[in-house]
């Protein structure tokens, strides 16, 4: 089916004949044509829609700084030569879909505000998308790139979608901004793209787990090391927000340890998250520590004004808090048995014996606990 245009038998019209219709504001329907010469239609703006579905563009093709105001149809089009869309404006929806680029592809600087479809097209050269706007959804699912790809500096501002697309050579979006990728099923051997250009990349249920292996592969191939690290953080994330979401009651033990390893300590990809629980522990502890230590009855003074009693209670109950934070970082430290040796079990007023040893070893196991995280995720991380 094309889209805005009727099945009709091509007919042959010159370059000239086109550019001179439209310049006489005739309306700029074209298609199943065979556009002969070279076309060039630049700065001018189109406030209809544009016809030129199923159309053969034998020749070069200009449509430089151009602002299409209506729908712009390109569908099932072919470009024999290069087709130059420079710095255009789409402001309706652009129809570039079932297109043959058979030469340079040029759409740098461009703005598309209404929704892209460049879906099952072929570039068979490069294809070139620097500083390009997308504003609206931009549909590339299932295209061919035979050349080099250019995305760079360019922004994808709602849905940006490769699904099935093939790139044969390398593909650049560095720079670029994308809130939402799709690239599944999608093949490529290098893709120049950093993981900080990314808000969100779609996860799909079935085939999730191969668009992110692809994705980590991909980033250590170009040594982007801190980027695999992050993705693959993120594909573990979406893999237990999702058996949250539809199975959780399935394998609830494995649901809840995959859970505790991205809290922890990031899928072994994020160090310092041992050494933040770590401080919160230790934080945590020192204060059990000192409500435990705690006596039943304030010492108070009726030869004391209040005001200095209570200055002196403040500064006194700064230093307790201390010494019961600096005993619990002992603590917890000494379950790693190596440099800190564990502290005499104390007395708690509050407490029985019991619970005191209980708190005391747990903090300790605590501390081994993390320890361990913490070394696991460094040899995952700083040492590969």
């Amino acid at each position: 089916m094309i889209v805005g245009g009727s099945e009709e038998l091509p007919k042959v019209v010159s370059a000239s004949e086109v550019q001179a219709k439209i310049k006489a504001g005739q309306p700029a329907e074209f298609d199943n044509s065979t556009i002969v010469g070279d076309l060039n239609l630049s700065a001018l703006k189109f406030y209809e829609q544009v016809h030129f579905n199923n159309s053969h563009f034998l020749n070069l093709v200009i449509f430089k700084s151009t602002s299409f105001n209506g729908t712009a149809y390109f569908g099932h089009s072919t470009f024999n030569s290069t087709a130059d869309f420079n710095g255009s404006k789409f402001n309706g929806t652009a129809h570039f879909e079932y297109s043959n680029f058979n030469r340079y592809a040029h759409f740098e600087y461009s703005k598309f505000n209404g929704t892209a479809h460049f879906e099952y097209s072929n570039f068979n050269r490069d294809a070139y998308f620097e500083y390009s706007k997308f504003n609206s959804d931009a549909y590339f699912w299932y295209s061919k790139f035979n050349g080099t790809a250019y995305f760079i500096y360019s922004k994808f501002n709602n849905y940006a979608v490769f699904t099935g697309s093939t790139f044969s050579k390398e593909v650049f979006f560095l720079g670029a901004h994308l809130k939402s990728l799709d690239l599944t099923l999608s093949t490529y051997e290098k893709m120049y793209i950093r993981w900080s250009s990314l808000e969100d990349l779609y996860y799909d249920d079935e085939f999730g787990d191969t668009t992110y292996q692809l994705l980590v592969e991909n980033f250590n191939k170009l040594g982007f090391l801190q980027d695999a690290d992050n993705c693959y953080s993120q594909f573990r994330w979406e893999e237990c927000l999702h058996q949250l979401y539809r199975r959780p009651f399935k394998d609830p033990l494995m649901f809840l340890l995959n859970l505790g390893a991205g809290i922890f300590y990031g899928y072994g990809k994020k160090p310092l998250l041992p050494l933040y629980w770590s401080s919160v522990f230790i934080l945590l502890f020192g204060a059990i520590w000192r409500i435990g230590g705690r006596r039943k009855h304030k010492y108070t003074s009726p030869h004391i004004p209040q005001k200095l009693l209570w200055d002196r209670d403040w500064r006194s109950e700064l230093r307790i808090l201390a010494e019961a934070t600096v005993f619990s970082a002992t603590v917890f430290l000494s379950g790693t048995k190596l440099f800190v040796d564990p502290p005499e079990i104390p007395r708690a007023p509050r407490w029985s014996r019991l619970v005191v040893k209980v708190m005391f070893n747990f903090e300790r196991v605590m501390g081994a606990f993390f320890f361990v995280l913490f070394i696991l995720a460094i040899s995952g991380t700083v040492v590969r």
